[in-house]
């Protein structure tokens, strides 16, 4: 088997994941932006971008407290204006997600870019709908 047929789980990977599975039961395909803190540190804080700013939700102004907006050409892996919106970390588990990669619906799409990534960690940091306990887990601080 071929290293890169395994799974390294790293932060502020992208991953695509198709036909997720959200909480509500929904499904659609999703990228991710990892948020652990060793390699396939289990379950993976996950944060979940979304390029739907002109949804309802996002006309609110207070709904984009604690977000980074990534412009169109800002991340070679965003293609419209996108929305890391911090609200909207989640977690999954080692099972889940090999089960994923396995059959072919994780793909690893790469690195974010770096000061896209300090924005984000900038903004945990500053956040105000973050406990300082998840702040301390999200921004891997003992």
């Amino acid at each position: 088997m071929n290293f890169d047929d395994y799974l390294h789980i790293k932060r502020g990977s992208i991953y695509y994941w198709e036909d997720y599975s959200f909480k509500d039961g929904g499904e659609r395909n999703k990228y991710w932006v990892t948020l652990n803190c060793m390699v396939n540190d289990y379950p993976i804080n996950i944060v979940l971008p979304t390029s739907q700013v002109e949804s309802h939700y996002y006309t609110n102004t207070d709904n984009l407290i604690d977000t980074v907006i990534i412009e169109v050409g800002e991340s070679k892996y965003f293609f419209k204006k996108t929305i890391i919106d911090l609200k909207n970390i989640t977690h999954e588990h080692q099972d889940k997600i090999e089960e994923a990669w396995n059959d072919g619906y994780l793909q690893y799409k790469g690195e974010l870019e770096d000061e896209l990534f300090a924005r984000i960690e900038d903004t945990i940091r500053n956040a105000v709908t973050l406990s300082s306990m998840d702040k301390k887990e999200y921004l891997c601080v003992n």
